[in-house]
């Protein structure tokens, strides 16, 4: 191959390199502009039904004190059903049972006990396991309630001080708030008014022309 003819087939090969990177940015830009566009609509929606589940908590919540007053509702009852001859609504609110930092005198109580009742620790395993944290970084409720019980049952001083701690460290908080939604069919049951994102169906029309 003739230096001329090297330098013709650089000069294609550079012309064909700036093409692909070309597009390339094309289509980068063409991606970008979609999830801008996209993202921006996403999250209108989301202040939109964030407003909404606003609303619908403020005005359920305050009709459950009515509810009360017809004894529909037990006294400081939060979840309800508001049942009508065409809908029904269920509102449901996720108690969650921890502890707040105090927890950790208890903790150091209880291993201070281990220390004190155990010289091999395989021995105190069950009793070790009951101090492991959740996801959160929080003592689980239902363990420290297990160093209760077996404290009581086995009329342990030291173990019911470490739990008198928890218990003043013990916090309720409501983390999740849940309204389903439901009207009546022609069948007599229920379909629900879907409010998830995800279990929104896609017409049949629109997923045939997709494929």
């Amino acid at each position: 191959m003739t230096q001329e003819e090297e330098k013709l087939l650089e000069e294609l090969q550079a012309k064909k390199q700036k093409e692909v990177s070309s597009k390339r940015m094309s289509y980068e830009a063409l991606k970008q502009d979609l999830l801008e566009e996209w993202v921006a609509k996403f999250k209108a929606k989301q202040k939109e039904l964030i407003a909404l589940k606003t609303e619908a908590f403020k005005d359920i919540t305050a009709f459950i004190d009515v509810m009360e007053e017809y004894g529909e509702v037990k006294k400081g009852q939060k979840n309800c059903s508001l049942i009508g001859s065409k809908h029904k609504i269920e509102f449901k609110m996720n108690l969650v049972k921890e502890y707040d930092e105090r927890a950790e005198l208890g903790a150091e109580k209880v291993r201070d006990w281990i220390r004190s009742e155990f010289s091999d620790e395989g021995q105190s395993g069950f009793i070790v396991d009951l101090l492991d944290k959740n996801n959160n970084g929080k003592f689980d409720y239902q363990k420290i309630q297990k160093i209760a019980n077996h404290a009581q049952l086995n009329n342990d001083k030291v173990l019911m001080e470490a739990v008198e701690l928890f218990n003043e460290a013990y916090t309720e908080r409501y983390a999740r708030f849940y309204f389903y939604v439901r009207e009546k069919n022609k069948y007599g049951g229920y379909d629900n008014i879907t409010l998830d994102f995800a279990s929104l169906p896609v017409p049949e029309e629109v997923l045939e022309k997709g494929d």
